[in-house]
């Protein structure tokens, strides 16, 4: 019974994208596990030249590029970039 559950789950944050990370209060994580969209304060010395939303994903893709400052506008943004680049690496959507 716990199996069926879980591939419910797992079915539905598929459908969803974005899921938000339990243990960190401004992180969503991608479906698939290999993007994270997190919240960084503008901080020179560590990168963040803007307050906002930054996109990490795979190596050789967004490793902490700024994306916006508002969370609605990131997720649709970020999600766009990773169709891009899935597409310019020629990985379908799963």
């Amino acid at each position: 019974m716990l199996r069926t559950d879980v591939a419910r789950l797992q079915a539905l944050a598929e459908r969803a994208g974005w899921v938000p990370d339990r243990d960190a209060k401004r992180l969503w994580r991608w479906r698939d596990g290999w993007w994270e969209l997190s919240y960084h304060r503008r901080n020179p010395k560590d990168g963040y030249h803007d307050t906002g939303w930054y996109l990490w994903g795979p190596v050789g893709s967004y490793e902490g590029e700024y994306v916006d400052r508002r969370k609605g506008p990131a997720l649709d943004d970020a999600e766009r970039l990773i169709t891009l680049y899935r597409a310019a690496m020629g990985e379908g959507q799963r």
